[in-house]
């Protein structure tokens, strides 16, 4: 159950800066605040659904098969807050390279942009994914952004050339690509997403 304070933001469906988004209760709900607006993905009337087991099942997958290539003490799963300006969003995975100089820990949250990003669409955060997560991955200089999308079985790859993210494609279930960020390693999508 959410803190009343939260539930009192939300119903007032007023903006926060992220400053007072430190100041709320801790929850285990996933929370991220984009544009001053507090979102909510805990499945209760008017906030964003949870996630599926496939969408679980998925991020399982890509987290098992990345560790296997990156410094594992960077590597991070959702929920955990990644502060990018005046936002505070929580990416599905995340890594940080142990030479990153933009993404610092301080009493617990990250701030600055990490070397990779997954995120994992649902039909409620399918808008926010592709758009103004998208765009705050590329301001703050994200290397690269894997976008996948479980309904369709497609993955889209991003990854930083003169210092813009620029689509290397999309992928569905039965096509490899390779990823910059994984040494060039050719990837299966069924492997991922299968």
């Amino acid at each position: 159950m959410l803190p009343e304070k939260i539930r009192e933001v939300l119903r007032e469906k007023r903006k926060l800066t992220v400053e007072e988004y430190l100041q709320l209760p801790e929850t285990n709900s996933h929370t991220e605040l984009i544009d001053g607006v507090l979102y909510v993905y805990d499945g209760q009337e008017g906030n964003m659904a949870r996630p599926t087991v496939l969408h679980q099942r998925i991020s399982m997958s890509i987290t098992l098969f990345v560790a296997r290539f990156l410094h594992n003490p960077g590597l991070y799963n959702a929920p955990i807050d990644l502060i990018l300006g005046d936002n505070v969003v929580q990416p599905d995975i995340l890594w940080i390279s142990p030479d990153n100089t933009t993404c610092h820990e301080v009493n617990g949250r990250l701030y600055g942009a990490p070397n990779f990003v997954v995120e994992i669409l649902s039909p409620s955060t399918h808008r926010k994914d592709k758009g103004a997560k998208f765009d705050l991955y590329d301001e703050h200089g994200v290397y690269e952004y894997w976008i996948v999308d479980p309904q369709e079985q497609f993955m889209e790859i991003y990854t930083r050339h003169e210092n813009v993210l620029h689509r290397q494609g999309g992928y569905e279930v039965g096509k490899t690509f390779t990823s910059r960020i994984l040494n060039n390693t050719p990837i299966d999508v069924s492997a991922l997403l299968g």
